[in-house]
């Protein structure tokens, strides 16, 4: 399974679960997808509670836990209990990237933001010059209908300077 976004689209098309009216990842397939521990998954969200609304991110109540997992698996094989999961939807699960500290979140946090952004901006360098005569049009519009008025000697070879 890859690192990027449509990786983690595949993970929640293929492991999900409704919950709550939602289909959720639970922490152990997410800390599987992040190669993490389940551990530090919770303790993720713990120390950085105040990014996971309860919409992103929720512990599983004792009914719901029973309902995914069926009786009896409340107790470990040591016989103590084990710790409710949590319950990630697909922008809690991609928010998780930003808090864990594994390669494949950092990846995956990269890659969102990427698709978020979208292609990287032209840099002057690599602008031709018709370009470059374009974007001084729109400056100069933008200045126009703020008010502003163009410095001496500026855009004087401009169109729209009278």
């Amino acid at each position: 399974m890859d690192a990027t976004v449509a990786g983690l689209c595949s993970l929640f098309a293929r492991r999900g679960v409704r919950l709550r009216g939602r289909t959720v990842l639970l922490d152990s397939d997410l800390a599987a997808f992040y190669q993490v521990h389940p551990t530090a998954v919770r303790r993720a969200v713990r120390r950085n509670r105040p990014r996971f609304p309860e919409e992103y991110a929720w512990e599983l109540t004792a009914e719901e836990r029973r309902a995914v997992f069926g009786a009896g698996r409340e107790t470990n094989r040591r016989g103590g209990r084990r710790p409710l999961a949590w319950a990630f939807p697909l922008p809690g699960g991609a928010l998780l990237a930003s808090v864990l500290h594994s390669s494949r979140a950092i990846t995956l946090h990269i890659d969102l933001i990427r698709s978020l952004a979208g292609p990287p901006a032209l840099g002057a360098a690599q602008t031709s010059p018709s370009v470059q005569a374009v974007f001084e049009i729109l400056r100069q519009l933008l200045d126009r209908a703020r008010g502003v008025e163009p410095k001496p000697g500026r855009h004087s070879s401009s169109p729209l300077v009278h």
